[in-house]
């Protein structure tokens, strides 16, 4: 009878796992293997519980950051267009503020510049009730021979004039 040794009986009892590690010494390594294994297990749990969640917060970061710079940046540059309501043969009436406002006055407005006709502002730039805001664009007026026409001598805004006249 041929006796049996103790490392052939471990073989048998404790698996592949174990026989490879008496057989290459590597024992220790074997536990180093499953710590990082069960790390790694851990973090793919962690991941795959709280996925939904990590996407959700990304995605109100990114939203939030995105809708602040866009919406301010699209208000201040939204142009509008005033047209005068008074008579262009009159210097005082092209020239006073609240005869300029965004309903429409049925004129062509064609870039002749013999009389006042409209003008092209920021929203920013009018009252409540959608006349200029005088302390914003502040209007005088010059002749052109046949009429008088808008001209801009003061006021905060940074808008540029771009009066559209007619003939």
């Amino acid at each position: 009878m041929t006796p049996i040794r103790t490392a052939e009986i471990s073989f048998l009892d404790l698996g592949k796992d174990y026989e490879y590690l008496f057989k290459n010494n590597t024992y220790e390594s074997y536990f180093l293997g499953n710590t990082i294994k069960s790390y790694r297990m851990n973090i793919i749990n962690f991941i795959k519980k709280y996925a939904l969640a990590m996407v959700a917060v990304v995605t109100v970061l990114s939203f939030s950051a995105f809708k602040v710079s866009g919406v301010d940046a699209q208000q201040k540059r939204m142009t509008v267009a005033v047209y005068f309501q008074g008579n262009p043969n009159n210097a005082t009436q092209v020239a006073d503020e609240s005869l300029w406002n965004t309903t429409p006055n049925g004129q062509t407005c064609n870039f002749t510049n013999q009389k006042a006709c409209m003008q092209l502002v920021e929203h920013t730039d009018l009252t409540g009730s959608n006349t200029l805001d005088p302390a914003k664009i502040n209007l005088g007026s010059v002749s052109s021979g046949v009429g008088y026409i808008p001209t801009r001598i003061g006021g905060s805004s940074s808008t540029p004039f771009t009066p559209i006249n007619r003939n």
